[in-house]
């Protein structure tokens, strides 16, 4: 596009809506969301014009709120929030189910223009309203983004159009801007002051038309802006219609993006949507919209908050400077952006001080960091120091190429964002969650009186109100509420402490608690709703990863499930569970699955997991497909190298998940009750079926030798291979009559799997001492110092009181009569490491020797 075009093409728009605004009867006032200077301009606006009526963009169902936003007890910031269902789509889990929520935010703070503009309407005495569609009506009008899509967290403040507009874009590098946020600073937050309303206003709204003329009409139709612009213009004409020619202007406070499009609405003839009368009050749990706490650090756009205005903090400083003095209660000052870069920049030099940073700042760096932000205005064309001076300012003195990342970084925008927490009147009442949290909180006789941490005990076993309470905390865990911490007791997920009967939980009440449960309520409107859908997303996500074919991971979610109390809704993670045990082609996941499921068994009385009527099924379906896995290994090389081996990593997962499945054989009586819902009687876990595999393993000429070792020890610790064919199994296997691998390997992997299941072999059977004892005398040097490392791993699995047996075994051996024999012979004050060293070195002149003939020497 030419230079004369992109300059005609705004001017032509900008001239048209004037002539539209001039007839439309109302005055339309364009803002930028949380923008300090609009607000100094609304409240300008009012003022001189004193309206009848004030107009505000947001929902029309938040207007029975208005008192709350004006009452005296209010703090900003603050926020409405309001939820509304989804449609289901396929993904959904049943019928029954709580339908997907969307939540939106709709925040606040004292240099928001939208509340200003209620604050200086009200004291005008205007009458107030919100003219927005309802936050349901936007989730309808909207187009989901894919299929499947199925949940939100949306700003109802949102600038999202002005950050992707291209003509925004090429206009902040035109004028040397970093970004948008430096070029709205540079175009509109330090010039304010110094514009007449008028110009003030024309330039914000062509700062939107821009904007807009990047925006196609099918996005804007599709995200539900058009259908939101028809519903604010249809209850302006009605304000415009009402109004008595006493009576003052109906004045509009829109999002200036709106504003662009609103005049041709208003003055055109299409037919606009009548909204409905306005709404009577209503409680928040019973879905309206309802006024809650928020932060600083959650408007700061920094965060991701994608309408909000960087750094609140820095932006409330410069607003109170500006507007109604400083917290002495001064006269407000004549330059608030230079005074409030001062304040905050000797603010972040004592707070650096105060940690201690290694990088603190000096009252020096202070005086020389506000000289640069003084200074670089003039430099860069600005009417003042802007934010993004005062950050360069902090960077090239505080910082010194630190980086923003570094701690003294991370300080300066902890500062400038801030952290400040808003207050709302207790007739404000609370969020669906929220008010669900309170309640179950006072009917187990949770404290939430004290914000100082309680400790306290539950028995899981002996009281059912402590089972309900732990159920409660642990849902608040999983959804990371920030009111109770685990410091211990039985962990039937990680299956630890298993022999505790009671939990340790520690308490306390935050403001943090209602902020994450309102961050959690896009899952559902109570705890239980949204833990329910977490773990729904959790399951659908294991499938949409390919994880279908997983045994355990839907286990975890099914221990996790009963931990919360939401045993009831868990017949798809059955269903997960079902088709991940026949899937997995992993041993050692299929394992892992099933002890975890037999723990969910023998806890079913704390977890309350008899209602599971399927999870004996389960544990018999996960034992028999272990026991086919194994026999796999037996007949499938799986070796990791040429050595004939398996990596140490997947060798130890291979033997603790054969361990562990010859433990499950313990833990459950092997009766031969056939009762499908009895674990307790035996259940079909048939030994015969596990030994039968374990048998074929120890006999495989192409199995692992870590394997074979493995197999060999528990067959005789079953009693069911004896001491003489113990001791020729080890020594076929060593001897090669075994396929691949160098012996050392084959040894030491042997040796791995046999005491890692039955190391007791070594003091019970002198035989197999004698034999590895040759196994070792026949290795070259190069395969000792090889195989040491591995060995050493191997032995350490010993006790010292089973070191001593064996070292008694090896003393008779050499008749020396008992172990106290070797003192003498063992330097313990040399380091492994020489050790090794000094081997190696032996070698390498054994070698030379020999290149040279000398060996014989």
């Amino acid at each position: 596009m030419a230079v004369a075009d992109e300059v005609a093409a705004p001017r032509r728009e900008l001239a048209r809506w004037r002539e539209d605004a001039a007839a439309c009867g109302a005055e339309l006032v364009p803002i930028r969301h949380h923008s300090p200077a609009c607000a100094r301009h609304v409240a300008a606006r009012i003022r001189t014009l004193r309206p009848s009526v004030v107009l505000v963009e947001g929902p029309d169902d938040m207007t029975p709120l208005i008192p709350l936003l004006l009452h005296e007890e209010m703090r900003p910031p603050v926020a409405v929030y309001a939820s509304a269902p989804l449609p289901r789509t396929a993904a959904r889990w049943s019928p029954d189910a709580a339908p997907p929520r969307a939540v939106s935010f709709y925040p606040l703070c004292d240099y928001s223009p939208e509340l200003v503009a209620l604050r200086e309407g009200a004291a005008v005495g205007a009458r107030l309203a919100f003219i927005d569609l309802t936050w349901r009506e936007q989730v309808a009008a909207r187009v989901p983004a894919e299929e499947g899509q199925d949940r939100h967290v949306v700003s109802l403040l949102a600038d999202a159009h002005l950050a992707r507009s291209e003509l925004l874009a090429a206009l902040a590098e035109r004028t040397g801007c970093r970004d948008a946020d430096e070029l709205w600073d540079h175009l509109f937050e330090v010039r304010q002051p110094r514009l007449d309303a008028a110009t003030f206003a024309d330039e914000v709204l062509a700062f939107c038309l821009l904007a807009r003329l990047d925006a196609a009409p099918e996005a804007l139709e599709a995200d539900g802006t058009l259908a939101r612009e028809r519903a604010m213009a249809s209850a302006i004409r009605a304000a415009v219609a009402a109004r008595a020619a006493a009576d003052g202007p109906v004045l509009v406070v829109t999002g200036g993006f709106h504003t662009v499009h609103l005049p041709r609405l208003l003055v055109g003839d299409d037919e606009l949507p009548p909204r409905p009368t306005p709404r009577a009050a209503s409680s928040p749990e019973a879905g309206a919209p309802c006024l809650i706490r928020y932060s600083f650090d959650r408007l700061d756009a920094l965060h991701g908050y994608a309408s909000g205005m960087p750094s609140p903090r820095y932006h409330q400083t410069v607003w109170s400077l500006g507007a109604a003095g400083d917290e002495d209660g001064d006269e407000a000052v004549a330059d608030p952006f230079t005074e409030a870069a001062a304040r905050l920049l000797v603010e972040i030099g004592r707070a650096s001080r105060t940690r201690d940073l290694a990088d603190a700042v000096s009252a020096a760096d202070e005086i020389a960091a506000l000289d640069a932000c003084r200074r670089l205005p003039a430099l860069r064309g600005h009417a003042g120091p802007t934010r993004a001076d005062l950050l360069d300012a902090v960077r090239s003195v505080y910082l010194r190429g630190g980086g923003d990342s570094s701690p003294l970084g991370l300080l300066v925008y902890e500062v400038l964002g801030g952290r400040e927490l808003g207050a709302v009147p207790p007739a404000a009442g609370r969020p669906p969650i929220v008010a669900d949290f309170h309640r179950r909180a006072e009917a187990l006789r949770l404290s939430l009186d004290s914000i100082e941490p309680r400790d306290f005990a539950l028995d899981l076993y002996r009281t059912r109100r402590h089972r309900r309470v732990s159920r409660f905390l642990h849902a608040l865990s999983f959804l990371e509420v920030p009111f109770a911490r685990r410091l211990g007791g039985p962990d039937f997920v990680a299956g630890s402490d298993l022999e505790r009967l009671q939990e340790h939980w520690q308490i306390a009440w935050s403001p943090q608690v209602e902020g994450a449960l309102i961050d959690a309520a896009v899952h559902g409107d109570t705890v239980d709703e949204a833990c329910l859908d977490r773990l729904r997303a959790a399951a659908l996500a294991l499938e949409a990863e390919g994880r279908g074919r997983d045994a355990a991971a839907p286990v975890r979610l099914l221990v996790t499930a009963c931990r919360m109390g939401l045993q009831r809704d868990a017949d798809r993670l059955l269903e997960l569970i079902d088709r991940g045990l026949a899937e997995d082609p992993s041993f050692a996941a299929v394992v892992g699955a099933l002890g975890e499921l037999l723990l969910l068994w023998i806890s079913r009385e704390p977890l309350e997991a008899h209602r599971l009527e399927a999870l004996p099924a389960l544990v018999v379906v996960a034992y028999r497909r272990a026991c086919f896995l194994l026999d796999e290994l037996a007949s499938v090389e799986t070796a990791g190298d040429r050595e004939g081996t398996v990596g140490d990593d997947e060798a130890s997962a291979l033997l603790e998940a054969l361990v562990a499945l010859r433990q499950v054989l313990d833990a459950v009586d092997p009766g031969q009750s056939s009762d499908p819902q009895s674990l307790d009687t035996g259940n079909a876990l048939d030994p015969d079926l596990f030994f039968d595999a374990v048998e074929r393993v120890a006999t495989a000429r192409r199995a692992a030798p870590e394997l074979v070792g493995a197999a060999v020890g528990l067959l005789h610790s079953a009693g069911r291979l004896g001491e003489a064919q113990l001791l020729r199994r080890v020594e076929g296997h060593l001897a090669g009559a075994v396929v691949g691998g160098s012996a050392a390997a084959r040894g030491v992997g042997m040796l791995h799997g046999l005491l890692t299941t039955c190391r007791e072999v070594l003091w019970r059977i002198p035989g197999l001492v004698e034999r590895l004892d040759a196994m070792l005398r026949s290795w070259s040097d190069d395969e000792l110092l090889a195989a040491l490392p591995r060995l050493r791993l191997c032995l350490g699995r010993l006790t010292p009181r089973e070191i001593d047996r064996v070292a008694a075994v090896v003393a008779r051996q050499y008749g020396l009569g008992n172990a106290e024999a070797f003192g003498d012979l063992v330097l313990r004050q040399v380091p492994e490491a020489e050790v090794l060293l000094n081997l190696r070195l032996g070698g390498r002149l054994r070698a030379a020797l020999a290149h040279d003939g000398l060996e014989a020497s």
